[in-house]
């Protein structure tokens, strides 16, 4: 985390290598036994940051942007080949991670009330609150829908 003036190059290529290259190299991998199968779904989680923007997350915000335009292409490239491509953008879901993250802060209390006080719904996201998204996108019912980028997000993107 942190301005683009003080994150390491090494953060950066961290970063986008995680987010936009492990998204690249595994669509590559995945595309042939798509299309010899008639087509499918690829189902990438990007972020609310990554159509917003953040204070001090000058890498993780722009992977992530990254990620979701590499959907939409995906999504054009492979449409015909009925090979759908779609992001999932959650804001602040409680996992692990987050939990880490918060712990670590110098006052965790503050950090959590203000993660939650950015959603309008009041509390932070749930991993079972993204997987309905994700069974709606890996399946047939979401046949017409290809290049999209859907938060679940609490109301994030709407203050």
């Amino acid at each position: 985390m942190g301005t683009a003036e003080q994150i390491s190059e090494a953060q950066w290529d961290e970063t986008f290598a995680t987010n936009v290259r492990g998204v690249w190299l595994l669509s590559r991998a995945v595309l042939p036994y798509m299309r010899k199968a008639g087509g499918g779904s690829i189902v990438n989680v990007a972020s609310v940051l990554g159509i917003n923007g953040a204070r001090n997350r000058a890498s993780y915000a722009p992977s992530k942007g990254a990620m979701i335009l590499l959907t939409k292409c995906m999504a054009i490239d492979h449409g015909a080949e009925n090979i759908r491509v779609n992001a999932i953008c959650p804001s602040f879901i409680e996992t692990d991670l987050t939990a880490e993250v918060i712990r670590k802060a110098p006052d965790p209390g503050a950090v959590r009330r203000e993660r939650i006080g950015v959603h309008p719904i009041g509390r932070l996201g749930q991993p079972d609150d993204i997987a309905g998204l994700a069974v709606y996108l890996a399946s047939d019912e979401s046949s017409w829908v290809t290049g999209a980028a859907m938060p679940v997000d609490g109301g994030y993107l709407a203050v």
